[in-house]
């Protein structure tokens, strides 16, 4: 039987900081991770311990700042943008 255990932890304000996911004591399931200002800094996916599908960062004013997909905690794609929503140049 697996156990799994949900970490969530506040800003001194109170305000959400991070919320975690683990199973058997390896990352698995949503993280996601707020500014103190409680927009959004990222949110993805792990599935046993790794960094896997769709991870989505954002700037602190709430828009979108990249998109990268990731299996077995390999970067397999990313977009990005800039603070103006312009898609950026991925190196």
């Amino acid at each position: 039987m697996s156990k799994t255990k949900k970490e969530i932890i506040h800003y001194p304000n109170g305000q959400k900081y991070q919320e975690k996911n683990y199973k058997d004591g390896e990352k698995d399931g949503k993280w996601t991770k707020w500014y103190e200002n409680g927009q959004k800094e990222y949110e993805g996916t792990y599935k046993d311990g790794k960094m896997d599908g769709l991870w989505t960062g954002w700037y602190e004013n709430g828009l979108k700042e990249s998109e990268r997909t990731f299996k077995d905690d390999e970067q397999i794609s990313i977009e990005l943008w800039d603070e103006d929503e312009n898609e950026k140049e991925c190196n």
